[in-house]
């Protein structure tokens, strides 16, 4: 699901000329996952790629990729360091300064 939260995070990582292009990759991740496993990606799995690529293009087609041969990698990835701490919660709206 594509939340206004997802939206806005998106704008602002990857800015006006960029931004229609990868809510349409994101878009698309929505129609491939449904076609892998039934149903609609998590929001949670898309702020998790949206975190990690942290602004890269190109890093949001290769989480994207990875998030349908296994969504559970990319929470696994955003979520916690190598020694297992939580570092991130996807479940949570991406907060933005005022």
């Amino acid at each position: 699901m594509i939340t206004p939260d997802i939206k806005k995070k998106i704008e602002i990582d990857f800015g006006p000329e960029k931004d229609k292009h990868v809510l349409s990759d994101i878009q698309g991740l929505v129609e491939r996952f449904y076609a892998q496993y039934g149903k609609n990606p998590s929001a949670r799995i898309i702020r998790c790629i949206l975190h990690l690529a942290a602004g890269n293009e190109e890093e949001v087609t290769r989480l994207i990729e990875a998030a349908i041969t296994d969504w559970r990698d990319v929470i696994l990835w955003a979520e916690h360091d190598e020694k297992d701490n939580r570092v991130f919660n996807g479940i949570e709206l991406f907060s933005f300064p005022e």
